[in-house]
């Protein structure tokens, strides 16, 4: 784009809505495109996880599912598998879900102790989710084995940054964390409220990486291209 041909008292952001995607009385809180571009994973407040093709702008799949006598609970956060066969899910209620696309059933279900920020599906393994509880670390949930790892070294104690009133009772406060894979899946990228991103090894663990950004505010979002 040349910069020197656009009128510099345009907008850098679109003036208009272009197009909308309506479907019932459901309302978007998230969405993500599949790796090719041609699907859109809509998260809704009335829980439901709606697919469309962004070709056609028409609904491929809706995936809900509600445990016997269960409201329906908020979908906050989604992620794509690499091959586009899977979507996970993160509810309001801290309800983890992993779907198949093809067939709209859930292949794996977890509840955690808080509402997760973001979820992915590791590039290098389906039956891999990362998840960033609200309140705590990231955490890696093998769908394959059924095991929940914590990244528990990632956390940094925020006792001196934390309120008056928390410094006096002692308590530890937990700021919000962000994380996300490498692109082979073998890595993960943490960042926390004091400006820190560190890399960890998926396998082991450990640490093998840190940088401290600038600025020292808390990394809300993180993303490899």
């Amino acid at each position: 784009m040349n910069k020197q041909l656009l009128d510099p008292f345009e907008s850098d952001y679109p003036e208009r809505i272009e197009e909308e995607l309506q479907f019932g009385n459901l309302h978007a809180r998230c969405c993500a495109f599949n790796r090719r571009g041609t699907l859109l994973a809509t998260g809704c407040h009335e829980g439901a996880a709606v697919l469309w093709d962004f070709d056609t702008r028409g609904v491929v799949k809706v995936l809900q599912e509600k445990e016997l006598g269960e409201t329906a609970s908020p979908v906050v956060a989604l992620g794509w598998s690499l091959n586009g066969r899977r979507v996970v899910t993160a509810e309001e209620k801290g309800r983890i879900r992993l779907w198949n696309v093809e067939t709209g059933a859930v292949v794996y279900s977890t509840l955690l102790e808080s509402i997760s920020l973001t979820v992915q599906i590791s590039p290098g393994n389906f039956n891999l989710i990362l998840a960033c509880p609200n309140t705590g670390v990231p955490v890696l949930i093998d769908v394959e084995l059924g095991t929940m790892r914590s990244i528990t070294a990632s956390h940094t104690a925020e006792t001196l940054l934390a309120t008056a009133t928390a410094r006096k009772q002692g308590n530890e406060v937990l700021r919000n964390y962000s994380a996300c894979f490498t692109n082979d899946g073998a890595r993960v990228y943490v960042g926390n409220g004091k400006g820190l991103v560190s890399l960890w090894e998926v396998g082991s663990l450990e640490q093998c990486g840190s940088f401290q950004l600038p600025t020292a505010t808390a990394v809300r979002n993180i993303q490899v291209q």
